[in-house]
């Protein structure tokens, strides 16, 4: 979830830059704003661990709360006896299967052999009615195996499938920070319990920032998404690149938090200018100017 805490960005200055030449940039002050990550508790419970404090600085990939999982690695382990159980019961009723198509394939030989004979008028009816018996009776003991089989291995599967799904519980009992920057809120602390998919912590990211100006109607024509930006920071000399991610569709008043009797009843189009901050130089809520390269009419 994203969240803007700080006032947007002021169309207030734009001016020539550079020495001579016809070519006018536009300079623009604003307002550095970071993205609001909310970091949330895949699997509920208690939580036993929140190493991080609000302001702290957090890697991505860090841990950052710790869920308890002590009911899941019991059920853990008694499925993990569960299917070493099934599975041995598998391989017993693998040797059981072998031994019943051994002995149907017995029957059934034995049965064709002296069916032949008894079509002869060479066997007695009762020694041909007793191994049709054998050969049914082994027909139904090959097919039992083979549905006792069938049924093992489909709760082999049930229990792998339980494993697999209470090793990911258990891995997201672990929560780690999705985004590098600060740590500025925590919803719970040590000994609460989160409830599945709520929000634990807040992560403010700062690896690439943004800042919003605001264009008059007669300058979109000059500008469009993908052109470049420099960022000036009062105390450096030296200049972040920024881009134009996002021009608003639509006209709005002047923001009133940049408001001058001049600007009152001006309509002026938003523009969002991202800015990559590896090394963290920009903070949210920290002034800055930003410079616009105007080319020519682009007929927006």
């Amino acid at each position: 979830m994203r969240r803007c805490l700080f006032g947007l960005l002021a169309l207030v200055l734009f001016g020539q830059l550079g020495c001579g030449g016809s070519q006018q940039n536009w300079r623009f002050t604003g307002v550095v704003e970071g993205t609001d990550v909310q970091v949330p508790a895949l699997t509920g419970g208690k939580l036993v661990a929140l190493p991080v404090q609000e302001g702290q600085p957090v890697a991505r990939g860090q841990l950052l709360a710790q869920v308890d999982s002590t009911e899941l690695h019991l059920e853990w382990l008694r499925s993990q006896a569960a299917l070493r159980e099934v599975s041995g019961q598998i391989n017993v009723a693998r040797i059981q299967l072998a031994q019943a198509r051994a002995d149907l394939e017995l029957a059934q030989t034995t049965f064709e052999r002296l069916d032949k004979l008894y079509q002869q008028g060479s066997l007695p009816q009762q020694q041909w009615d007793e191994a049709r018996n054998r050969y049914q009776k082994a027909r139904v003991a090959y097919r039992m195996a083979g549905e006792q089989l069938a049924t093992l291995q489909a709760r082999q599967k049930q229990i792998r499938a339980s494993l697999a799904l209470l090793r990911k519980k258990l891995a997201d009992t672990r929560i780690y920070a999705p985004v590098s920057g600060i740590l500025t809120t925590r919803y719970f602390e040590v000994g609460e319990a989160v409830p599945p998919l709520g929000s634990v912590v807040e992560v403010l990211r700062l690896d690439t920032v943004w800042v919003k100006v605001y264009l008059s109607e007669h300058m979109l024509s000059r500008v469009q998404p993908g052109d470049s930006a420099r960022i000036h920071v009062n105390g450096r000399a030296e200049t972040l690149p920024g881009e134009i991610v996002w021009i608003s569709p639509e006209a709005e008043f002047t923001p009133k938090n940049i408001l001058t009797p001049e600007t009152r009843t001006a309509l002026v189009y938003a523009v969002k200018v991202n800015i990559a901050n590896p090394r963290g130089w920009l903070k949210r809520g920290m002034p800055v100017e930003v410079e616009l390269f105007p080319g020519e009419d682009k007929g927006q």
